[in-house]
């Protein structure tokens, strides 16, 4: 059985024999890059497709553009549902607790996380998703709804993307069903997010109650051809598959994927 431990010494092996500290220093922040016509009407046609009001949705992209914080209000809401699909993975094999992940739905029973969360299907086996694993509006715990995984289909798991999608049950152990934390749909689409823009983060980190990061998740830079965008972040063990969000706009800018877990702050490479 592999501890805790034993994963994150396998995993800095694997981070020390790709060179990725040398790779790393090399990265230039993309700082000149601005976003494209076609970048920013996708943008502001997505923004006015939540929000309804052309006015309102050119006013929010100009705020991006300009590094302005300003949200609107329902930003704080529509970010309460965005982290419903979002669960704290407990990992368990052979009987005993291993560590701690996060994980998101992106279809009804389909969640992701990385790959060095779910390194094979027997790290998934007696694993558990529990949703709701946070605290209300007076700091209270919530009882979390557990999940167990199923191995049919089999999961897909991608070491050199650093990601694995696996089918969760549809009745929690209590009864409760799946489909009341709906999903996230990802959206293939490149340049979802600006270069400079700061992302919010929904995470467990370290395994503790549901947390957000809203500030120092700024994007660095993306690669036209490649499936990576940079970005640096604060980090903790646990935080290990959380959905990076665009700003203004619920939609996870990349999966959170192929990421480097070195001493925070942390640059990190992530699928888009």
């Amino acid at each position: 059985m592999r501890t805790g431990t034993d994963r994150f010494k396998a995993s800095l092996a694997r981070a020390k024999a790709a060179h990725l500290d040398t790779l790393l220093k090399d990265v230039q922040v993309d700082e000149e890059r601005e976003a494209t016509a076609q970048q920013v009407e996708a943008r502001r046609l997505a923004i006015q497709r939540d929000v309804a009001d052309p006015l309102a949705a050119r006013v929010r992209l100009e705020r991006i553009l300009k590094g302005n914080d300003l949200s609107d209000i329902s930003y704080l809401e529509q970010g309460l549902a965005a982290g419903r699909p979002v669960c704290r993975i407990v990992l368990r094999k052979n009987g005993s607790l291993v560590g701690y992940g996060t994980g998101f739905l992106v279809a009804p029973g389909v969640l992701m996380t990385n790959e060095h969360v779910f390194e094979d299907p027997s790290s998934v086996r007696e694993s558990i998703a529990q949703f709701r694993y946070e605290r209300d509006v007076h700091g209270l715990e919530i009882a979390s709804v557990d999940f167990g995984f199923r191995l049919t289909p089999a999961p897909i798991i991608s070491k050199e993307l650093d990601f694995a999608i696996v089918q969760v049950e549809p009745r929690s152990l209590r009864g409760a069903a799946l489909e009341q934390f709906a999903w996230l749909r990802l959206d293939p689409t490149p340049g979802k997010a600006f270069v400079g823009e700061y992302l919010t983060i929904i995470q467990h980190p370290k395994g503790e109650r549901k947390q957000i990061c809203v500030r120092e998740n700024k994007l660095l830079k993306y690669a036209d051809k490649d499936p990576y965008v940079w970005y640096e972040t604060d980090t903790v063990s646990g935080s290990s598959g959380s959905p990076p969000h665009c700003r203004t706009r619920w939609s996870p800018a990349s999966s959170r994927t192929a990421c480097r877990r070195p001493t925070p702050p942390a640059w990190r490479s992530c699928r888009r």
